[in-house]
């Protein structure tokens, strides 16, 4: 019974750590859209203007969910203190700039 206890615990810490990955892959990811946005044609840059207030919040949303999964992950002991410090300081990095380029898109 302890193995089964054993499997499921390292399965929700796979499926935890995955998610949390792909969650900075995304912010990340959009991030650099809406970076690359600013530099675009305006062709390019205007059709981008529809869905980038709509990306700036998702983003931000995402990015302090993040901070708030890097905060408790290493209190139930799914990673490290040092990993989880680094990752909720650049998800705040992040959610700081989100946050401010949207005040200022408004």
């Amino acid at each position: 019974m302890s193995t089964w206890r054993q499997d499921g615990f390292h399965l929700l810490l796979g499926l935890t750590l995955a998610m949390v990955f792909f969650g900075v892959a995304v912010v990340v990811g959009g991030g650099l859209i809406l970076l690359l946005s600013a530099i675009a044609p305006s062709s390019v840059r205007d059709a981008m203007n529809e869905f980038s207030q709509l990306l700036q919040a998702g983003l931000l949303i995402t990015a302090l969910l993040e901070i708030i999964a890097w905060y408790f992950l290493p209190r139930i002991g799914f990673v490290h203190p040092i990993l989880a410090r680094r990752m909720t300081t650049g998800m705040a990095a992040v959610a700081l700039f989100m946050m401010v380029s949207l005040l200022f898109s408004l």
